[in-house]
């Protein structure tokens, strides 16, 4: 995995460590390099990841969590050669009422 991957984004993400197969990003704000959330990207097999991210809840709702997700699914399915990429979704109850499908 790169340490960071940045498009021309306005959320860069950043590798902070990487232990036991799983991969922990931070997602920054180009702007200002602030924190706004944090990924994980796990190798279950060669082809196969299992991913997460977290974006704070004062940040939520201006699109960090979408963008985000399509630069991680674009390298990925891109770079990483990845064909199943499954992350599993929870409820909560301070969520923005927009949401945006980025892949079927």
């Amino acid at each position: 995995m790169n340490d960071w991957f940045c498009y021309e984004v306005q959320t860069p993400v950043y590798m902070i460590y990487s232990v036991d197969g799983v991969s922990h990003y931070t997602v920054r704000l180009k702007e200002n390099d602030d924190v706004v959330g944090h990924l994980f990207i796990v190798r279950e097999a060669d082809d196969t990841y299992n991913v997460g991210l977290c974006i704070d809840a004062g940040t939520r709702g201006r699109g960090y969590a979408t963008e985000a997700m399509a630069v991680l699914l674009d390298y990925l399915l891109g770079c990483a050669d990845a064909h199943c990429i499954y992350a599993f979704c929870r409820t909560v109850t301070d969520s923005p009422s927009g949401y945006a499908k980025i892949s079927e």
